[in-house]
């Protein structure tokens, strides 16, 4: 995973087939009910005469392919979720039981997080889902599961800020709520260590496959590319630590490493 050892590989998503608008925040997740990998992409639509967006009629589209590598193809109608047109979100699938989940903000919920659970073959919802849950105006949502939790961790609202936001952590048996606080990993790092690590935007947690209780935590770096494009900004990767002797687990405050090893 170090500098230089990523290839790229085309476009997964062909431009002259993508509706008109802004799509942005794409996620790709595998799904072991059917075998095929799933993306889905969220959305601002042009107004009618096509000279502003729409933010009013935001979604996401959701389509699926037999290769990570797509060809993915968007020709249905938007996602319907329970809450609004659905804003920010992220993907889980849940490795005990093979469902899949969204979490998501929408303005219906005065922009405050929803997990809410999917069809089997991830491409709609079932509407079955959480409470509304967290502070208003919070986004970037990434939803994990270790030790029999689940944990929603996203901060407040920070649109491609240079500053960064925190990354509130919550908590839960169930992956549909109800969540409970527990901590701000990086609202709670200290010194140099929170000068570092702030000036980045959670952007999703993943597990390396030979260490499925290791979590790696990473955060969008805005305005961080020389090239002065949203696309090539860089990221921030760091291993997230848990404390085992409390219940649940306690994931740690963050710590800047300038680097580290993990087994993939």
């Amino acid at each position: 995973m170090t500098s230089g050892s990523w290839e790229y590989l085309g476009s997964i998503l062909n431009p002259s087939q993508r509706p008109p608008g802004v799509l942005f925040r794409p996620k790709v997740v595998y799904n072991p009910n059917n075998a095929r990998f799933v993306l889905w992409i969220r959305i601002v639509p042009l107004t009618s005469n096509g000279q502003a967006l729409n933010w009013t009629a935001e979604g996401y589209y959701a389509t699926d392919a037999t290769s990570p590598l797509g060809p993915f193809v968007v020709d249905s109608k938007p996602v319907q979720v329970s809450e609004g047109n659905g804003g920010d979100y992220g993907l889980f699938v849940d490795a005990g039981t093979d469902i899949g989940y969204v979490i998501y903000t929408s303005h219906a919920t005065n922009v405050r997080m929803v997990v809410e659970q999917l069809a089997p073959d991830f491409l709609s919802s079932t509407y079955n889902r959480s409470a509304v849950f967290g502070p208003a105006s919070v986004e970037s949502p990434a939803l994990v599961a270790r030790h029999g939790f689940y944990y929603a961790f996203f901060g407040h609202t920070c649109c491609y800020c240079l500053a960064g936001s925190n990354s509130l952590v919550y908590v839960s048996t169930d992956p549909l709520g109800p969540y409970d606080y527990l901590t701000d990993v990086v609202g709670n790092a200290s010194g140099i260590h929170a000068q570092l690590n702030y000036v980045a935007q959670t952007g999703f947690l993943t597990s390396p496959d030979k260490a499925p209780l290791s979590l790696l935590w990473t955060g969008t770096r805005w305005g961080s590319s020389p090239r002065q494009q949203m696309r090539s900004d860089y990221q921030y990767w760091e291993p997230l630590v848990f404390d085992d002797s409390q219940t649940p687990p306690m994931p740690q405050p963050l710590a800047f490493q300038n680097q580290f090893n993990t087994v993939i």
